[in-house]
């Protein structure tokens, strides 16, 4: 299989792509405007006990107090490098407004504040540092038994007192000697951490971890890679040097790209971004995923699309399901999706058939770097899994919600609107009794209101015995629309909006006047050849009733 990262850096953002045979496999995003806390320590603030949840609040410095798991905590000595064990009484450790670091172990998502940890952890190139602990462990990655036994010979023979040590994937196959060198970096690092804690006040990050850039390269320059590629001359120094001294035989495949064309267009990649985020994925052999995401979970649906005929429904199901379960495994990574997934392959009526898709897709997530574990498929043909959810998914990286849908997709229909609007003009004359009112709408929806002789509007002013003018407004969309008093002069739209439409209905805006009496003018000329001679006295009638009160 044929490996590449495609790195494009710009100003405003730098942005990684992972390539397998030529098919985008993995995605990163990192912009200037916003800070990555993962992996930061930073000095934390108690602000909230919850013993209800087993955990406390603690303020960072970000919109969202984080949120800290009392099996994460551990004694204040624990950071001096003095073997205390991992854990602790939580309520003897903490209260409210003490000071003390933690560490982000999950970024925020939503209105979810960050996961954090007390628990702090230095990660460098083939180790992480873990200080206050004795353990060693090697990376369950590593498959070799001959290979996991040297590693953790060499870092009980390296483990300094009062620290523990996890040896990283990426170590396999490299020396003694470059192994003690990065253990040397991580404890210098940490004197450094150590230090700046004993002076930093409340939401002060305490340590950085490097940005995306970095971490890619920290972790995924194995020695698999067969090509890397970027866009920016700089950058492309700082991997050659970094391969050099890591990985001195791919030094080479460290490629600086020169081409008019914008670099992810080149390969290919923009095209495989836009797929990404689509909600329907066609998968190899003709069926089809609907993903959808909800606060609560994913929930990805498998469809058959094209039936063989040379084939039974149960041999079609099967080879539908396995060609969907490696695609679904591709976009869970390229997706980034994490918490709980609930999957809805096609009915197999066979058990065997049943194991062979769980078999495939849990080998299938061994090439996740995120944990994942997945339940048997349900009596219900549906496959349960979590993944493990460090940071926003992709869609919610690149998009935000519609201020029209509000996220859903959905906005009223035609019908719906009009509803809303014959409900507002009934409450509005309840409340005030006055008998005029100026609305705008959407040309469209202005149109529709005032087609043919007996329009909606003439019927609208027969039902509630008001006159009722309609002017189109094209900063308006066919699910808005703007009411104002002609006596008060005012918008009163908010004032009497319920239900779907209050959510739409946000007054008036700041580039518009209130109340215009010019548009009362415009409006009834536009209006006035259409009323008959009844409409005509009832407005006569009205008027001088205003005019009285």
């Amino acid at each position: 299989m044929k490996r590449q990262i495609v790195i494009n850096s710009s100003p405003a953002e730098s942005r990684v792509a992972i390539l397998e045979d030529g098919r985008l496999s993995d995605f990163y995003v990192e912009r200037a405007e916003r800070d990555r806390l993962l992996g930061h320590i930073i000095m934390g603030r108690v602000v909230k006990l919850a013993p209800g949840m087993q955990a406390a609040f603690v303020a960072i410095g970000q919109d969202s107090d984080g949120f800290l798991p009392w099996s994460d905590c551990v004694p204040p000595d624990q950071w001096r490098g003095q073997k205390n064990g991992r854990g602790g009484d939580a309520r003897s450790l903490l209260a409210v407004d003490q000071l003390f670091p933690v560490q982000v172990v999950k970024e925020p998502i939503g209105t979810k504040g960050a996961r954090l940890t007390m628990q702090l952890s230095l990660a460098g190139r083939y180790l992480v540092l873990l200080p206050g602990d004795s353990m060693t462990g090697v990376s369950r990655r590593i498959k070799s038994t001959t290979e996991r036994r040297r590693l953790k010979g060499l870092v009980k023979d390296m483990l300094p007192d009062g620290y523990g040590l996890i040896v990283r994937t990426v170590a396999e196959g490299h020396s003694a000697q470059q192994i003690q060198a990065d253990l040397d970096e991580l404890m210098e690092r940490w004197r450094g951490v150590r230090g700046r804690m004993e002076r930093a006040v409340q939401g002060e990050i305490i340590h950085r971890e490097p940005g995306m850039v970095s971490h890619v390269m920290r972790d995924l320059f194995t020695s698999d890679l067969d090509e890397v590629v970027c866009d920016h001359r700089g950058l492309w120094k700082e991997l050659r040097a970094y391969m050099a001294e890591v990985l001195p035989d791919l030094k080479d495949s460290v490629k600086l790209y020169g081409g008019r064309e914008p670099l992810f267009d080149a390969m290919g990649v923009e095209e495989e971004i836009e797929h990404s985020i689509e909600r329907k994925v066609w998968v190899k052999g003709g069926g089809y995923l609907i993903i959808e995401s909800t606060e609560a979970m994913n929930v990805i649906d498998v469809n058959s699309g094209r039936f063989g005929r040379k084939k039974t429904m149960e041999d079609h199901a099967l080879r539908v399901n396995l060609e969907a379960a490696r695609e679904i495994g591709r976009q869970l990574r390229l997706r980034d999706l994490g918490g709980l997934i609930v999957i809805d392959f096609i009915d197999m009526l066979k058990e065997e058939h049943r194991l062979r898709l769980m078999q495939e897709m849990r080998q299938i997530l061994k090439q996740d770097r995120a944990q994942t574990d997945v339940a048997p498929i349900s009596r219900f043909g549906l496959m349960e899994m979590t993944r493990e959810r460090v940071r926003p998914a992709l869609i919610h990286t690149l998009h935000q919600p519609c201020r029209r849908c509000g996220g859903t997709g959905l906005v009223p229909s035609r019908e719906t609107v009009l509803t809303e609007l014959d409900r507002w003009i009934r409450r509005f004359k309840a409340a005030t009794r006055e008998r005029r009112l100026l609305i705008s709408v959407a040309p469209s929806i202005h149109d529709h209101l005032t087609m043919g002789a007996r329009n909606m509007v003439w019927r609208l002013m027969w039902r509630h015995f008001m006159l009722i003018r309609v002017r189109a407004d094209e900063r308006l969309d066919e699910t808005e629309f703007r009411c104002v008093s002609p006596r008060q002069g005012r918008e009163l739209t908010q004032d009497f909006a319920r239900g779907v439409g209050a959510q739409r209905m946000t007054g008036a805006r700041p580039e518009e006047e209130a109340y215009d009496p010019l548009a009362w003018e415009e409006a009834e000329d536009a209006l006035g050849e259409q009323e008959s001679p009844g409409l005509r006295l009832h407005r006569d009638v009205d008027v001088d009733m205003d005019e009285d009160s």
